[in-house]
């Protein structure tokens, strides 16, 4: 059943910025009601539950030449936990975090010539 309620998390920067705070952000099926999507919750990842926000995101419009496409909308669902709980699922592992430090090759022989 849960698999039915939830879709998926959405994962967008600011999504993950408000997982410090204990919220998660989910895609939820359309007709369910903010009591199923905190039964589903807790029966899926084992943590207490404590506020339930739901958003009807609307579809929006495109156009491809002279037709016009209709993006279908969906219901999402902010989550808030109790106090120093976390989903494991959000969590990125720190030794992935990736650094990047472009030099140029002749910093870079700098650097190695001062190391040796």
């Amino acid at each position: 059943m849960t698999n039915q309620i939830l879709k998926e998390p959405i994962i967008t920067e600011k999504s993950m910025k408000q997982t410090e705070g204990g919220s998660y952000v989910f895609k939820v099926e359309k007709g369910v009601t903010k009591n199923q999507i905190k039964e589903a919750i807790n029966s899926a990842f084992g943590v207490d539950v404590v506020e339930v926000m739901t958003i009807n995101v609307k579809g929006k419009k495109r156009k491809s030449g002279q037709h016009s496409i209709e993006i279908s909308g969906y219901k999402k669902a902010i989550i808030r936990l109790a106090s120093g709980q976390k989903i494991e699922a959000f969590e990125e592992p720190k030794s992935k975090k990736i650094s990047v430090v472009s030099r140029s090759r002749s910093e870079q022989k700098k650097k190695e010539e001062k190391t040796k």
